[in-house]
């Protein structure tokens, strides 16, 4: 079973690409006060789903949930759904982690799971991974004495088909519906109230009874929402001073102002993504008391925006056009350009990418990408280290770029042409590169397990090693396989043998065969149609277990 330090609430900040933390002292109390009553309470749904509009800190409270939950004993697993790491956006990883998870929890339960692993296992389907990791070795347990908690976070974020969504909601109810001496477990999932999450956990009509406990975080009242935030506001806003004060530079009396924060809370309304992205455009480079003045005289509160519990995103909207604007008003055209297409990469990239491995991509300097991305660091996580990634902090800015009616001419990023766009720069560098041989695979006919793993690392650590394993992902994405007909003439003609051998190194053969299976259905190359046949016709063992693989394709 495959699992990632990612999924876990607690992923360090250097496994993390965008760190997560709990909520500030004193904020979101009743919220927990009231989860921490339903994980006790023997009586309670032993589902609880909480959902929100983007940017109402739904993450923060899971993370601070589990922190509750740890502290007491009752915390089973996490799993912490992201859009910025293939693993933790694929609903597959979700139960093998969690039984992993639980097998650290709780001993008795780990010594059944052995036992399971050990017989005649196979990941099958998401039924299979119920049944057999978590259903039967539970219910092989004699007595557990207290129901542990399960937290998936944002599970929107998780980029499988609809159906599959579905799939797995209907068959957690399923599970966890029973009572908890079958199954001594409580779940808490987190995520948007998209259509496909919200009708499978409350069906319609509502006269149907839910079997989830059901909380609505964007309907809490404005006035403690706000109070929560300006909390957070005057607590981040006092780290800016501290920080400046060790510098010799302290902001001075009367810090931090209250009528510049008033501004805030208001303008935020009970959005914490908001006041989160104002405090870091504030606090990350020049003088903070002039970023924080200027900043507030150029957003009027916004009033009237927000009816009862239902959000638009007018506001956070208003928020990146303003830092937008800011960013991209002194720059020339073709810096401008640079600007966009970074962007593209970041918001597109199926893995994170560093900062080496976008200049690469681009065929331009990092510093050059650093200089696209210096005015952009409350909404771009830009790492120190040139192998570091840069991602977004909220997921709500790719949905902004991506939107004409959100972004309008600003900086607006088409979603399949940015993808088309980024698949031609992928094929482009694994041309270039295997073109000039610039790999000396000087290990040839060795087994992939007598290379050493620094010396794998060395060969495709960077945009190499990511442009062999998504640029079929891209493609296919971009919906437009017909457009890249010369491109894969050449690459089939010329560089196929050696990126399934790529992929070989890299113990990913199968990206290598789905890719093929999804293009053959999509075109006519008849080349594609000659190599999947041959494909059919090895059927040899590396297919299915890549890390026996030996020696690599002589091309």
């Amino acid at each position: 079973m495959r699992e990632s330090g990612l999924a876990q609430y607690d992923a360090s900040s250097n496994e993390s690409p965008v760190p997560r933390r709990g909520c500030t002292a004193k904020t979101r109390q009743g919220i927990l006060d009231d989860l921490m009553k339903w994980a006790k309470n023997p009586d309670s749904p032993r589902m609880y789903w909480m959902n929100g509009m983007m940017g109402t800190g739904k993450t923060t409270i899971a993370y601070s949930f589990c922190e509750q939950l740890e502290e007491k004993g009752l915390l089973g697993a996490s799993f912490f759904c992201s859009r910025y790491h293939p693993f933790c956006h694929d609903i597959q990883h979700i139960i093998p982690t969690i039984a992993r998870g639980l097998a650290r929890s709780c001993v008795q339960y780990a010594a059944t799971l052995i036992k399971v692993l050990d017989g005649d296992f196979k990941l099958r389907s998401f039924r299979t991974h119920l049944k057999q990791l978590i259903s039967e070795p539970l219910q092989s347990i004699e007595s557990m004495t207290d129901t542990l908690i399960i937290v998936i976070d944002a599970l929107d974020e998780c980029n499988n088909r609809e159906e599959d969504i579905k799939e797995f909601l209907r068959l957690i109810c399923d599970c966890f519906h029973t009572s908890r001496k079958t199954i001594p477990l409580k779940i808490f999932l987190t995520s948007r109230p998209d259509e496909a999450i919200h009708y499978t956990i409350a069906p319609l009509p509502p006269s149907l009874p839910s079997k989830w406990s059901i909380f609505h975080i964007h309907g809490i009242e404005k006035s403690l929402v706000q109070e929560d935030i300006r909390l957070y506001v005057i607590d981040e806003l006092d780290k800016i001073a501290i920080r400046e004060s060790e510098y010799g530079r302290p902001p001075g009396p009367g810090w931090p102002p209250s009528t510049e924060v008033n501004v805030i809370v208001d303008n935020a309304d009970r959005l914490y993504i908001y006041a989160a992205t104002v405090i870091r455009y504030v606090g990350h480079s020049g003088d903070p008391c002039t970023r924080l003045s200027e900043f507030v005289t150029n957003s009027p509160v916004r009033e009237g925006i927000s009816q009862g519990s239902g959000l638009t995103t007018e506001l956070i909207d208003g928020l990146y056009t303003t830092i937008l604007e800011q960013a991209l008003e002194e720059l020339s055209e073709g810096e401008r350009d640079l600007v966009r297409m970074v962007l593209k990469l970041i918001v597109c990239a199926q893995t994170p990418l560093t900062l080496a491995g976008i200049a690469d991509l681009l065929e331009t300097s990092t510093r050059r990408v650093r200089i696209a991305l210096r005015s952009l660091h409350s909404v771009i996580s830009s790492p120190t280290d040139d192998n570091g990634a840069a991602t977004t902090f909220h997921a709500s800015f790719p949905d902004f770029l991506f939107d004409h009616c959100r972004s309008h001419s600003i900086i607006h990023i088409p979603f399949r042409q940015s993808h088309e766009d980024v698949a031609g720069l992928c094929l482009h560098l694994i041309h270039n590169s295997f073109s000039k041989d610039n790999i000396r695979w000087s290990d040839r006919w060795q087994s992939v397990d007598d290379i050493p793993e620094e010396k794998i690392e060395s060969w495709f650590s960077g945009a190499l090693g990511y442009a062999c394993k998504f640029w079929a992902s891209h493609v296919d994405i971009s919906d437009g396989i017909e457009k890249f007909s010369t491109e894969l003439d050449l690459f089939l003609t010329c560089h196929v043998l050696r990126w399934f051998e790529a992929l070989g190194l890299l113990r990913r053969l199968d990206i290598g065969v789905e890719a093929l299976r999804r293009m053959k259905e999509c075109t006519n190359v008849s080349l594609l149609t000659q190599l999947w046949d041959f494909i059919l016709t090895c059927r040899v063992t590396s297919l299915h277990f890549p890390s026996s693989l030996t020696t690599h394709i002589n091309s």
